[in-house]
């Protein structure tokens, strides 16, 4: 049967095929479940390096904000974030709120836990569903800044976080950012789930982020007596005082059950329903309603077919306040006896079973008679049955029926370990239960000693779980037995009324493979060398955990895992073991830095890998690497990949299955917005340094000049139809450098004598324009050429800019300063960087164009040795011996040489394209073009001197126009003085040089203003 959705009506399971986890405490699974299993509270005062500097101990607290004693589930790096590896520059990093740098690591991780290789997944429909409730760091921004960037509206804004995980992956299906307050990432999951099962996608990543970037929601919510003085989450206790807010997220990825069953998916759990309701109105916005949540959990068991005495356990909301923790209490008895009254068929979905829209409710056994929110149904002496169920439950006194007498379900919290995590508390549930499930264990309920005095669990099958237990599955019918799943509930509530609830099933132990195929071939690969030896370090971990548990899978099922289910980078290892314990000791070795042991391969993957007559043939490269395990020569193979980036492993035939692995080791560093400090009392604040003036040229006296359609004067056959006759003079029209405004046309007028020359240069346009600046400095020049020539002419010239001249043939100068003054360029010290920070990067990718024999070389050997770079040096020719020869003397980094006509603005796009194919990002450029030396100025051809100019003034247009939007670290821009003062060197070269500076000085300075 198909419900026109393409998925079978039978079959509606969700899988869980990946999850990831950053919580207070904990960065993996296994350190969560230690937690848990040792109940342990992970509650903590804030720490001392996230204070506001009036609130650190020794100081006066100021009224009436003075914040006392803060307690929360911190995470320890909130302010950290691997921008390298997702391609982000430091400057946005900084700007982006950190929960959307959490989401985007959480994402990477749970396709990881998967065995699903991220680069692959682009362009799939995947959905990215993000429940997120607070905007602290947009607040801190707006409250601490005065200047506006570029980045903070969309770093800082909520609605962005699902946004910019689908962006960074190439994902195609929705992406939607979900604010229902505490219980957004539980709606979070049911958008996925729901979007699963309508067909609008093949994968969804759903989950929760929450992290506190300011101090003012933890002075309100104590104000409003909602938050624990103490620091103790006490849930369902009867000393509960209020609860402790907690930071964190987690991701899970989500799948049609059948098909990961199809795929061969490892799975975590299965998500049998899912469900939403509001309150509505009950005495106030923030008292959620006991009748809307029994009528939701009721609902969800209907929809999903599972009868009430299979659920052993409940992951509540767990207020922790005393009003709170009575009402969900008095909301699951409700459900639970409603169930056991009016049993759903087990194994039936009865969604829609009366032609109803799934949601609903509709078509479920006693809708008629449902009752309205508010007519007390639930409360104390109330007989009548949970809202929208039409039926009696029993009175006091009665008895329950048969399968309700054999019932048995905890109850417990995740928020007395780690906090109340907001708008990411339902995943924290979510992921507990899993975790549990996994064990078939339950962890204590930790704080709980005495029942809350409001609360009664008799006549109920409720009891509060306050020590690690057994869990075993409840027994329905013929699925009774040692081999019956384990099944629970999910509670999450929000302040505003809404709630939400999801009913797990415990997921298919994964079996393992059928023999370990002998030695196993296991690939690790990682950004830079740090991050090798910590994703190495993490697997190890990972490995003495499962010998430990005795839980480990096949090798042969690990090897599989990393081989299709790692995204290759550029740093690689290949180890060779045959058992798991082998393996750790090899990955414990290379994470304290020491050589792989005999047998591993240890390399830098490289474009252009040597050796070989197929060296530089990449298809050739990787068909005989592809044919070397069917010759019995893997270790060929595996050679290969540690030093050959076309090297794959999906070449090769696969055994086993994929299993869930640590993921790869970010880097922590932190990218904090720094806001500007009060300065204490009675210092003295020190105004910044002014930055040197940007000032402009321009010239003392006007030059009428008359624009006419033709002329005598002789012009270029090449130019443009810009013919112009100003005092008799000879006239050449000519493109002007780019870029430039339209229409785009300089003239270069000299006397028809040989005794003086009198240069006049025309231009459209502003005087800001980088068109005009190097015909400025061209003319200051030609006039120093002249002036170390005894025998040369005499050389004068004027800068005329054409503004209006289509109208009235009226050429005027810029108009002066305020003071009466023109603006003139002055030498002045640079003021001191203001944040002590390099833009150059440790394993940067640069693009060093134009010098490749020269400055660039240089330039490349430096950044190699000091910061391990990959640098790409262009150039005009073919090859270059010279970088060749450096890369064999390099003992750090990287260097190839990649031929690029930089006037070819297809060609510059495509060398832009290619450096971020292969090294997946590029960091930034120097832009290093010279010009040729051509002689003297007053005798070059105008044709020859624009071509000579070109690479340099027009490559940096065509740079900028192809990386404009990559978010470069810098686009560094090589010239020299001669473009503010002229040449006053005796060489042809510089004369040219004197130009092309001060037009690559305009270019910058009106880059960076259109940047700003």
């Amino acid at each position: 049967m198909n419900n026109g959705t393409g998925v079978p009506g039978h079959d509606q399971d969700i899988a869980v095929v990946g999850l990831s986890l950053r919580l207070p405490g904990s960065r993996t699974p296994d350190e969560f479940w230690d937690h848990l299993a040792r109940g342990r509270s992970l509650i903590s005062e804030v720490p001392e390096r996230r204070r506001r500097r009036e609130d650190r101990p020794g100081r006066p607290r100021p009224e009436p904000d003075g914040t006392g004693s803060v307690w929360g589930g911190f995470v320890d790096d909130a302010d950290c974030f691997d921008a390298d590896f997702f391609w982000i520059p430091p400057h946005e990093a900084r700007s982006m709120d950190p929960q959307q740098r959490l989401a985007l690591e959480l994402s990477w991780h749970a396709l990881e836990d998967a065995g699903f290789r991220a680069d692959r997944m682009a362009g799939s429909r995947t959905g990215v569903f993000i429940g997120v409730h607070r905007w602290d760091y947009a607040e801190l921004i707006e409250r601490e800044t005065e200047e506006t960037g570029a980045f903070p509206p969309a770093g800082a804004a909520r609605a962005v976080i699902a946004d910019r995980v689908s962006y960074h992956f190439g994902f195609h299906g929705p992406a939607a950012a979900n604010d229902t307050a505490c219980a957004g990432s539980l709606v979070a999951v049911e958008q996925a789930v729901r979007a699963l099962r309508r067909g609008d996608c093949d994968h969804a990543l759903a989950g929760g982020v929450n992290l506190s970037s300011s101090p003012r929601h933890f002075i309100a919510f104590a104000k409003a007596g909602m938050v624990s003085p103490d620091g103790r989450y006490r849930a369902f206790d009867a000393n509960a005082n209020g609860y402790v807010r907690g930071e964190g997220g987690g991701v899970l990825l989500l799948k049609r059950a059948a098909d990961a069953r199809r795929d061969g998916d490892a799975v975590h759990a299965f998500i049998k329903g899912a469900g939403s309701n509001h309150g509505a109105r009950t005495s106030s916005l923030m008292v959620t309603d006991p009748a809307a949540q029994a009528e939701l959990i009721a609902r969800v068991h209907r929809r999903a077919g599972v009868a009430p005495e299979t659920v052993t356990y409940v992951e509540t909301h767990g207020p922790g306040t005393p009003d709170g923790d009575p009402i969900e209490i008095r909301g699951l008895k409700q459900a639970f006896a409603d169930l056991h009254e009016n049993r759903p068929e087990e194994g039936v979905d009865r969604a829609g079973a009366a032609g109803g829209p799934p949601g609903t409710g509709t078509g479920f056994p006693g809708q008629a008679g449902a009752g309205l929110p508010g007519t007390g149904a639930g409360l104390p002496g109330a007989v009548k049955g949970p809202r929208g169920t039409g039926k009696v439950r029993p009175e006091a006194g009665k008895a329950r029926p048969e399968a309700a007498q054999g019932h048995r379900c905890g109850v417990g919290s995740v928020k007395t370990s780690i906090g109340h995590l907001e708008g990411a508390a339902g995943i924290a549930g979510m992921l507990k239960v899993i975790l549990a499930m996994r064990h078939r264990k339950l962890p204590a309920t930790v704080g709980f000693e005495e029942l809350h005095p409001l609360i009664e669990l008799d006549d109920s099958p409720l009891y509060v779980v306050d020590r690690l237990t057994d869990w075993t599955a409840g027994a329905s019918g013929p699925a009774a037995g040692p081999a019956a799943p384990l099944r629970a509930g999910v509670s999450s509530f929000g302040f505003d009324g809404t709630n939400a609830h999801v009913l797990l099933e415990s997921g298919d132990p994964v079996p393992a493979a059928g023999g370990e195929h002998g030695e196993q071939w296991l690939p690790v690969s990682a950004k830079d060398d740090d991050r090798l030896r910590e994703t190495c370090a993490g697997l190890a971990r990972w490995a003495r955990t499962r010998i430990e548990r005795n839980d480990a899978p096949a090798l042969a099922d690990i090897a599989r895992t990393l081989r299709q289910g790692r995204v290759p980078m550029r740093e690689r290892v290949v180890f060779r073991a045959g058992g798991l314990a082998e393996w750790a000791a090899q990955l414990e070795r290379v994470a304290a830095g020491e050589e792989p042991p005999a047998g591993c391969l240890r390399g830098r993957a490289r474009a252009h890998a040597p050796g070989g007559p197929a060296a530089d043939n990449p298809a050739a490269r990787a068909a005989r690497a592809a044919r070397s395990p069917e010759e019995g020569r893997i270790g060929e193979f595996a050679a290969a990949w540690v030093r050959d980036l076309s090297v794959d492993w999906a070449q090769l035939p696969e055994h086993g299955r994929r299993v869930h692995l640590p993921g790869y080791a970010f880097a922590r560093t932190p990218h904090r917005f720094a806001p500007a400090e009060t300065p204490e009392a009675g210092a003295t604040a020190t105004p910044p340094q002014a930055a040197p003036d940007e000032g402009r040229y321009a010239w003392r006296a006007p030059l009428d000049a008359a624009c006419r359609d033709g002329g005598s004067g002789r012009r270029d056959s090449a130019a443009p139809a810009f013919p112009s006759v100003i005092n008799g003079r000879e006239a050449h029209a000519a493109p002007a450098p780019a870029p430039a405004p339209a229409p785009a046309t300089w003239a270069w007028l000299r006397h028809d004598g040989d005794e003086e020359a009198e240069w006049a240069v025309v231009a459209p346009g502003a005087p800001d324009s980088p068109a005009h600046a190097p015909l400025a400095a061209l003319l200051k020049a030609a006039h120093h050429e002249a002036a170390r020539e005894e025998t040369a002419p005499s050389n004068t010239g004027k800068l005329v800019l054409l503004g209006g001249c289509e109208q009235d043939g009226r050429a005027e100068e810029p108009a002066p300063g305020r003071d009466g003054r023109r603006p003139r360029r002055t030498a002045a010290e640079p003021p001191p960087a203001a944040t002590g920070e390099s833009l150059l990067r440790d394993g940067g990718i640069y693009w060093v164009t134009g010098d490749a024999d020269g400055v660039g070389l240089l330039l490349a050997e430096r950044l190699c040795e000091r910061h391990r770079a990959t640098v790409v040096v262009g150039g005009r020719a073919a090859r270059s011996p010279a970088v060749d020869a450096l890369q064999v003397r390099l003992p750090h980094g990287e260097v190839t040489y990649r031929p690029t006509d930089l006037t070819d603005a297809d060609a510059v796009r495509a060398a832009v394209s290619d450096i971020r194919m292969q090294y997946g990002r590029l960091d930034g450029v120097f832009h290093a073009a010279d010009v040729p030396d051509d002689g003297r100025l007053a005798s070059r051809p105008l044709v020859s001197t624009g071509a000579g100019l070109s690479p340099v003034v027009d490559g940096a247009a065509r740079i900028d126009a192809a990386t404009r939007g990559l978010g470069l670290d810098f686009l560094l821009l090589f010239g020299s003085v001669a473009g503010a003062v002229g040449n006053a060197a005796r060489d042809d070269h510089a004369t040219a040089r004197a130009g092309v500076n001060a037009c690559l000085d305009a270019f910058a300075a009106r880059r960076r203003a259109s940047a700003a």
